[in-house]
């Protein structure tokens, strides 16, 4: 089993590379350094990236926050999303209501809207300007998020060399906050 795990995922990472639309991805990377604030929505088992994404855009100075419930706090939130924000939705497999709900908000508000999603047809996706496909089988019921961890770390990777001074304060700030 553990073998078929690790075959899977490594598929899983070439499908998600191989479908990478590399000028919307360079496109997302600007718009994100540029942004005012990123506002990070997912549930369920797409929680654990969007905390993930949403801690590393903080590290690396970036006003950003994650919402992984629905109800008031996403509510509140959405408040304050103005047209120089993004909102990046992570949604796998059954997606959650109130991630698309926040894309639809997010719509009416006109900021930009980013979709971490298994398929390009799926209702976060077909209200994003911005959607990403991940692939993610998995063995027996459970599915992989290696393809979304990865493609997660594109976005990081890039937007640390976007804006490289902005990061290297962000980091210093944050190892003096550990001392």
């Amino acid at each position: 089993v553990a073998r078929r795990v690790f075959e899977l995922d490594a598929q899983n990472l070439n499908r998600t590379s191989e479908s990478l639309n590399l000028e919307h991805f360079q496109t997302v990377v600007a718009t994100l350094a540029k942004a005012s604030d990123v506002l990070v929505v997912a549930g369920g088992l797409s929680a654990g990236p969007a905390l993930y994404l949403a801690h590393s855009l903080q590290v690396m100075g970036f006003n950003a926050r994650a919402v992984l419930i629905g109800g008031i706090p996403l509510a509140l939130e959405l408040t304050h999303l103005k047209p120089t924000s993004v909102l990046i939705g992570i949604s796998v497999w059954r997606y959650v209501a109130e991630t698309v709900q926040a894309m639809e908000r997010a719509q009416s508000i006109g900021a930009t809207r980013i979709a971490i999603t298994d398929s390009i047809v799926s209702p976060l996706a077909q209200r994003a300007d911005y959607a990403f496909q991940v692939a993610t089988d998995g063995v027996a019921h459970a599915l992989s998020l290696t393809g979304a961890m990865s493609l997660i770390n594109a976005f990081i990777a890039a937007l640390s060399f976007a804006r490289p001074a902005k990061t290297a304060r962000a980091l210093r700030a944050v190892d003096a906050a550990y001392r």
